[in-house]
């Protein structure tokens, strides 16, 4: 074993704010509701979970540029 020690980095993620979990819970709500459209065989709610999942990931930005995102050390 080497005897050097190991540099620990420091990245800003996402994970820790209102911005990521809400662009998140969004885009896997479209995926649910787009997935159970297609085996009930609705196209509406097919559709609306398509239209979520680009709408969560418009959301994120938007919330961060609003100050939600994650906060700076």
């Amino acid at each position: 074993m080497s005897n050097q020690q190991a540099v620990v980095e420091h990245h800003e993620d996402e994970g820790h704010s209102v911005a990521g979990w809400v662009g998140v819970i969004v885009i896997l709500i479209g995926f649910t509701l787009g997935a159970i459209g297609l085996f009930i065989d609705n196209a509406v709610l097919t559709w609306v979970g398509v239209g979520m999942v680009p709408a969560g990931a418009i959301i994120w930005p938007v919330l961060k540029a609003f100050g939600l995102g994650p906060k700076e050390h």
